[in-house]
Parts: structure tokens; sequence; C-alpha cells
């Protein structure tokens, strides 16, 4: 089998999940499984990064021999464990998904299709796997709209944070994710950006994303207010901007709901369940905003915070 621990000198792909302590061991599981076995002649290496547990390494070991654990003595929470398994990756091209969601078979086959055209960062679709959950479908609005599969293949501004890939060399030249209390990758890819990198968003590579983390609206808005915050406090803002953001940032609501809006209204279910949701997004994207104003007027909870 392409890809199985230790008989691949030199995969072109490696693939990275940072396992989230909130989520259900036998889910992850579940979640994992379901990538091998991967179509063509795709080789790769896939690196797991969990807390130490030796029961946890004896099912690694005997159920998926093809990934490489990585643990840690108490599993960190951000960027910081995809950083530490970057430094042991050997692929041409590194895949990050998330631990709660699900790709296609021929998901490598198809980011090496887009890679060869020479494209540097590739971002593929996000469909809503939770479809019974409001938290769920707060989330898919929220963070998603900008991926969703009835959106075309090009070019895009930014790449989904369950759903990526960049050429290696690339990953090298830019340096490490920003660490914080969250995955912040639109902070990196802005970084990205400003240096000439392009975006492609692929609609054939999908996944399925599972809201393990966001079940109900309650743990949404919580998850919502403390990332707004700790996303505005890491951006490296000097004093007068900050403020200028933090009055301003109301707006950000309506500005919001509109990006939202423009993408869904593509899709005719998904154009309903938006309007029938109207009043809790709302809410949201005000928690949000005030998540926002706290992040740049008083900084985030996160002894990591950066205000430069």
């Amino acid at each position: 089998m392409p890809g199985l621990k230790g008989t691949i000198v030199n995969p072109e792909f490696s693939i990275i999940i940072a396992v989230n302590n909130d989520i259900i061991e036998e889910n992850f599981f579940r979640c994992l499984s379901t990538f091998t076995p991967q179509q063509g002649d795709v080789s790769f290496e896939f690196f797991v990064v969990d807390e130490a547990d030796e029961r946890r390494q004896r099912i690694y070991e005997s159920q998926f021999p093809w990934v490489t654990l990585i643990t840690m003595d108490k599993m960190r929470r951000g960027s910081y464990p995809r950083n530490l398994a970057l430094g042991q990756v050997r692929g041409d091209y590194i895949v990050f998904l998330e631990d709660h969601v699900t790709v296609q078979r021929n998901h490598l086959l198809q980011l090496r299709k887009i890679f060869e055209k020479g494209y540097d960062a590739i971002g593929g679709s996000v469909i809503n796997g939770s479809p019974e959950s409001t938290g769920a479908w707060l989330q898919y609005f929220c963070e998603y709209h900008r991926w969703l599969p009835c959106r075309p293949s090009g070019y895009i501004g930014d790449l989904p944070g369950c759903n990526f890939a960049y050429r290696a060399s690339t990953l090298k030249k830019l340096g490490v994710f920003v660490e914080g209390r969250y995955k912040m990758e639109s902070l990196f890819n802005a970084r990205a950006k400003a240096q000439g990198v392009q975006f492609y968003f692929a609609a054939e590579a999908p996944a399925i994303h599972f809201a393990f983390d966001a079940r109900t609206a309650l743990e949404y808005w919580r998850y919502r207010f403390h990332y707004g915050r700790d996303f505005a406090a890491h951006r490296g803002l000097g004093r007068g901007k900050r403020i200028l953001y933090a009055v301003f940032s109301p707006c950000l609501v309506g500005l919001a709901f509109f990006r939202i809006w423009s993408d869904v209204r593509q899709d005719r279910s998904l154009k309903k369940r938006f309007w029938k949701m109207t009043p809790v997004l709302l809410l949201t994207l005000a928690i949000w905003s005030i998540g926002e104003m706290c992040g740049y007027l008083i900084g985030s909870q996160d002894p990591n915070r950066s205000f430069h």
C-alpha cells in the first residue's frame, strides 16, 4: 500500500493531522480509517500528532500501521502541533486536514493533478457532514462559505483550515504557522499572499466536515467569541490601527452577512437554510465582532498573544 510507514523513502505527499483533545476517540479513528486506500500510484507519509497514551498508541500500531505518530506529554491547541510535524515531513507537497473530516479515496490524486499545473497552494471544498446540528450549520456558514462545493474551481483569496495543501518548497520560504490558542491559518495565508503566493480552489477535492467541536449554538458562540478575540490580538497591528479596527468592528456583522449570502445563493438548498437561520446567524456574527473588539482593545487570554 502506498504510504505504508517505513516503506517510502521519498514520498510525494506528507499529510498532517493534529488530534484535538475534545474529540471523541472513536470518531477520530473512524475518520482516520476512511483515508486508505488512496487511488492511483500516489506515495505518501501520514503524521498524526496526539497526546501520549499507551493504549491509543497500540491502536495506531495495530489498526493504522501507515501512520507515523508524534506524541506530546500534554496536547497543545492551535498550530503548534502542525509546526512540530512540519519538522519531520519529507514530501514534495504538504496536506493539512483536521481530526474531524473525511476525504475521498482520490484526494491525493486530485491534488497531484493541480500541483502539476504549477500551483503552490490548494484549498479543497468543504461539505457539512452534520446537517442535523445547528452549531454545525453556524460553523459551516461562518467559516466555510468561501469553499462551498457549488463554487467553480479557480483562484481564491484564502484556504479552508480543515482542507488545504502547500508545496513544501513554498512552505519552507514562508516559515511556521502563527501559534496561539487557536489555529489561525488566515493570518499565515495573508503573509503568503503578501509574498506572491496564489491560492487555487479545488471543488474536486472535498472534505466532509463533522461538527465534533460545535454541536450546539451555545458551544459555537463561545468558540467564536474567543477565536475572534485571539485573531485580533495576533494580527500584530499598531495601537492606532487596533483602536480604529475596534471602533469599526460592529460593521463586521453586516459585511460578513453579505459575504456569506453572496456565496450560499449559488446553491438553492443552502440558500433556504441560510434564510431559515438568519436570526441566529446574525447573533453569531455579533458575538464574533464583540470578540474581535475585545482582542483589539485588551488583547487575548493567550500568553503568546502578539501586540507589535
